[in-house]
C-alpha cells in the first residue's frame, strides 16, 4: 500500500502545481511558536531535547491521529495517510518550479526567469551571469529534490505519514528563529542531518544509475577527497557533486534550455528507480 499511496502523492506532485498554493508551513510556524513560548529560555533544556520535542510532538500527534482512523475505518486511514504524504512534499512542487522556469527560458521571458530563480535559490542570490544562474539553478535542484521529494518517500516508506511529519518538521525546525541558543541550532542541524544522511546517500547512488555513472562517482571521490565534515553535514554537498557528475556537463556549456531539461530528465529518472524498487518491496510483502 505504500508504493500506491507514494505513486499518487508524487503524481499529484507533478501534475497539480496549484497545489502549491495550499501547501503551506504556516501551521507547522504556529505550533512551534506556540511551543517556544512555552518552553523555559535557560540551560535547564538542553539543545538536543528542545529538538527532539518539537520534532516527536507532531509526528506522535499524527500517529495517533492515523490510529484512531484505522479502528475505526482502514480505507479513510490510507486516505487520510495519502493527504499527510501529500502535503509534507514541496512545499512547492519540484518538477513544477523546474518545468516553469524551463518555459521561461524557452520562452526569453526574462521577468518570470529571473522571480522563478531567485526562488529556488533563495535564501541565496541569484548569479549575475546566464551561465552561473543556470549551474546554480541546477545545483540547487539536485539538492531540493532530496528535500522536497525523495526524503519525504523515504521516511514515508519506513513509519509511515508519522515518519513524512518527522522529516518535514525537522527540515522546518533548523529554520526557526526561536532557537535562540548555540546549541538549539546545533542540535536542530544535527537532527535534520541524520534524518537526510541515509535518504540523501540513495538519492544519490541513484542519481549516478540514471545519469553518467563513471562520472558520478569520479565526482563523488574527488570530494571525499577534500572532505572535512562530518558525515551528517555533507548531505546536500553529496547530492550535489554526485548530481553534477551524472549530469556529465563538465566545462561545456550545452544551453540554459537543455541544461535544465537534461537536470529535470535526471530527476525523473532517479524518481522511476525508487518507485521501481519500492514497486519491488510491496511484491515482495516488505512495505
Amino acid at each position: 500500500m505504500s508504493f500506491l499511496v507514494v505513486l499518487i502523492g508524487v503524481i499529484a506532485d507533478r501534475l497539480l502545481p496549484q497545489l502549491n498554493e495550499h501547501r503551506s508551513e504556516a501551521w507547522f510556524q504556529a505550533a512551534y511558536h506556540q511551543l517556544f513560548q512555552r518552553l523555559p529560555r535557560d540551560a535547564s533544556w538542553p539543545g538536543l531535547v528542545l529538538a527532539a520535542v518539537a520534532v516527536l510532538v507532531p509526528a506522535f500527534i499524527t500517529w495517533a491521529a492515523i490510529w484512531l482512523v484505522w479502528e475505526i475505518s482502514p480505507f479513510v486511514a490510507y486516505v487520510l495517510g495519502l493527504v499527510v504524504f501529500i502535503f509534507m512534499l514541496g512545499p512547492r512542487g519540484l518538477f513544477s518550479d523546474l518545468h516553469a522556469l524551463i518555459d521561461a527560458e524557452r520562452n526569453a521571458d526574462e521577468a518570470e526567469r529571473d522571480r522563478l530563480a531567485a526562488l529556488i535559490l533563495a535564501p541565496h542570490p541569484v548569479p549575475p551571469t546566464s551561465l552561473e544562474r543556470i549551474r546554480a539553478v541546477v545545483t540547487r535542484m539536485l539538492v531540493l529534490a532530496g528535500r522536497r521529494l525523495f526524503s519525504v518517500i523515504f521516511w514515508y516508506v519506513i513509519l509511515g505519514p508519522a515518519g513524512a511529519v518527522l522529516f518535514r518538521a525537522a527540515d522546518i525546525l533548523r529554520h526557526r528563529s526561536d532557537l535562540d541558543s548555540d546549541a538549539a541550532v546545533e542540535a536542530a542541524q544535527r537532527l535534520y542531518g541524520l534524518l537526510e544522511w541515509a535518504p540523501s546517500r540513495l538519492l544519490a547512488g541513484s542519481y549516478a544509475l540514471a545519469g553518467s555513472f563513471d562520472e558520478a562517482m569520479s565526482e563523488r571521490r574527488a570530494y571525499y577527497m577534500e572532505c572535512q565534515g562530518r558525515f551528517f553535514e555533507i548531505n546536500e554537498d553529496i547530492l550535489a557533486c554526485t548530481g553534477r557528475g551524472a549530469l556529465a556537463f563538465g566545462d561545456d556549456t550545452a544551453g540554459e534550455v537543455e541544461e535544465l531539461e537534461a537536470t529535470a530528465s535526471l530527476l525523473f529518472r532517479a524518481l522511476v528507480i525508487w518507485l521501481a524498487v519500492l514497486a519491488l518491496l510491496s511484491l515482495l510483502g516488505w512495505t
